[in-house]
């Protein structure tokens, strides 16, 4: 790992990033530069190779081939949240009491303000009221806000969030999507992988869509103007060679179940999707003006 300064706001670069799993390559030679101040949206389905490329970005994983550089200070944090908490035998407050203390570089500098930091987390995701209620009984959502949490404690300069809108309702998702424009603004370098593109048209600056371990697109995301959209539902053929990841093709959540799938998509885009899917194979089923109810 190489550290130094860079004066265009890049702060962690991956160069021609691979990464093969026995003879299987789950990247191949990505290429991102993660910069302060900016949201960074990494897209793509289930198996695109996100959740690899964000461990290598932390350092928990080595690439197989290419170069990741750190440019910043010498200490410089960096927090991560992967796309899942274990349901731990603690309570909230003794999880996160026992994360602060063992890294010693967190945001608070003495135990007291660690305590005042946690306390603070807690009561801005509604999880205040834990008392002694174990995290292995907590639901998917309350062990991602956990999950958030420790990861915004260590005030890092880089934030890199797998997946952190699963599980959360409308009002935490919201929420989150606030707390890293928040993060942004104080000049915090953000990353978030998803397949849920919902968010992605308000909070990301910057969207790179995953296909097969490669960039299929990367793009600005248009945070200042609402664009229209519409929901399609359709059979796909069997095989999935009509499926589609969200990102593409103006595509901002894709659903499935089985054959039957369901893309929410910018208007601008929907007539090119729907001739994709048709020369494809797939049968529409509805095509309806993306609506409070929908």
């Amino acid at each position: 790992m190489e550290t130094e300064r860079h004066a265009d706001g890049g702060i962690v670069e991956l160069d021609r990033i691979h990464k093969r799993y026995s003879k299987e390559f789950v990247l191949r030679g990505v290429s991102i530069t993660i910069r302060s101040g900016e949201i960074l949206a990494v897209m793509g389905r289930n198996g695109s190779g996100k959740s690899t490329l964000l461990r290598i970005a932390a350092g928990l994983t080595v690439p197989s081939r290419g170069d990741r550089k750190v440019r910043g200070e010498p200490g410089m944090v960096i927090a991560y949240a992967p796309d899942r908490l274990p349901k731990l035998r603690f309570t909230p407050r003794e999880y996160l009491r026992h994360m602060v203390e063992i890294d010693s570089r967190t945001v608070s500098s003495s135990h007291a303000n660690s305590s005042d930091s946690i306390e603070s987390y807690l009561e801005r995701f509604g999880m205040a009221n834990t008392g002694k209620t174990l995290m292995k009984d907590f639901s998917k959502g309350m062990l991602q806000k956990i999950n958030l949490i420790q990861a915004f404690l260590r005030d890092p300069h880089v934030l890199l969030l797998d997946e952190p809108f699963s599980g959360l309702d409308d009002a935490s998702r919201k929420l989150l999507a606030d707390e890293l424009t928040e993060q942004k603004s104080r000049g915090k370098a953000v990353v978030v992988a998803s397949h849920d593109g919902e968010w992605v048209s308000q909070t990301a600056d910057r969207i790179v869509v995953l296909n097969g371990g490669e960039i299929s697109s990367e793009r600005k995301a248009d945070t200042q103007k609402k664009v229209p959209r519409k929901v399609i539902e359709c059979l796909l053929p069997d095989g999935r060679g009509a499926d589609r990841e969200p990102g593409a093709e103006g595509i901002v959540r894709a659903e499935r179940s089985g054959r039957r799938a369901r893309y929410e998509v910018e208007a601008p885009s929907a007539d090119r999707l729907l001739m994709s899917l048709l020369e494809q194979g797939a049968s529409i089923v509805s095509v309806q003006e993306k609506g409070d109810g929908l």
